[in-house]
């Protein structure tokens, strides 16, 4: 019995994941396909996107379409409060690896300027969708998920400067960062029903 609980929970959990990374996924396409390399610092309507359809989709994955609603708001306004410092760090990133022509020191600087806006992204969007919930807890969890993937997604970002295709890069961040965030809600959903059996 207890083998077919956890069964039921991992199944779970990797559909929320799969929810969110497709979300976010195709939120970052559509955002990314707007992206311009000569306007790195104004990211705001790419993630708001991004946020945007990323919210809904977990919204859809709890079945419920006034939820879907609510995180889509929730998403937009969270991942485009959280994308200002973005747009700053990527844009002090480029310079560093343009004005240094590529050496070591601008390429540790960049990566660390993108996993710091990284970060901040998804704490700021992961706790939009929290309080859009109306949960302390689901919160939490949804802020540590975003922050660490958001943080690891944000190194897709390198690809603005490879000059691959926007969408790409925004797709990739998207997946990572959204995966996340469906894990995590997915792990306190699957908690929830397991406590109620």
């Amino acid at each position: 019995m207890e083998g077919r609980k956890q069964s039921i929970k991992d199944k779970s959990i990797l559909a929320y994941t799969l929810w969110g990374a497709v979300g976010f996924g195709i939120g970052g396409a559509v955002g990314g396909s707007i992206w311009h390399h000569e306007y790195p610092l104004f990211p705001f309507a790419i993630l708001g996107i991004l946020g945007a359809v990323g919210g809904m989709s977990l919204g859809l994955a709890l079945k419920s379409w006034t939820r879907a609603g609510l995180l889509a708001l929730a998403g937009a306004v969270g991942f485009i409060v959280g994308s200002f410092p973005v747009g700053m760090y990527i844009g002090m990133a480029l310079g560093e690896l343009q004005g240094m022509h590529i050496e070591p020191l601008a390429i540790v600087t960049g990566a660390v300027f993108l996993f710091i806006s990284g970060a901040f992204l998804g704490m700021v969007g992961g706790a939009s969708l929290g309080l859009a919930l109306k949960n302390r807890q689901r919160a939490g969890f949804l802020i540590a998920g975003g922050t660490v993937g958001f943080a690891i997604g944000a190194q897709a970002a390198w690809g603005v400067v490879a000059e691959l295709p926007g969408a790409v890069t925004f797709v990739v961040w998207g997946v990572v960062g959204g995966a996340t965030l469906g894990a995590a809600l997915g792990y306190l959903e699957k908690r929830k029903v397991m406590q109620s059996n």
